[in-house]
């Protein structure tokens, strides 16, 4: 019995609240320092000159600029490829169409040419 109530005064003591002030032989004043130089934004008005802007407006504008080029450039070939093909299919078709015609012609020629051998072999 006499274990287990200093076990329990033990539990309760070492498990309870500490109100502990910490008091350091550390100066407690805070200390100011002082820096040489002035933080600037990088994102305000003044972090950047002005002939330095001036020159990246410019680059980007090329930049933009030659994008836009080489956009219209990829155009023109797709449409160049596009025509050509078009072309391609316009001109298949047209040979299509004459060898049919040019094998009609020949089967009405040949139908001519029987039926008047065929007249012919029903005069004599």
């Amino acid at each position: 019995m006499k274990y287990l109530f200093l076990f329990v005064c033990l539990i309760v003591f070492s498990c309870g609240k500490n109100n502990k002030t910490e008091t350091s032989s550390f100066n407690q004043e805070k200390t100011v320092i002082q820096y040489d130089t002035v933080a600037v934004d990088s994102f305000s008005a003044g972090a950047v000159s002005v002939d330095i802007a001036q020159k990246i407006r410019a680059s980007s504008q090329k930049y933009e600029d030659s994008l836009l080029q080489i956009h219209q450039k990829e155009e023109a070939d797709k449409l160049q490829k596009e025509l050509s093909t078009k072309e391609k299919e316009t001109k298949k078709l047209a040979e299509e169409k004459e060898k049919a015609e040019e094998t009609k012609s020949k089967e009405k020629n040949s139908a001519t040419a029987e039926t008047k051998t065929a007249e012919a072999n029903k005069n004599p």
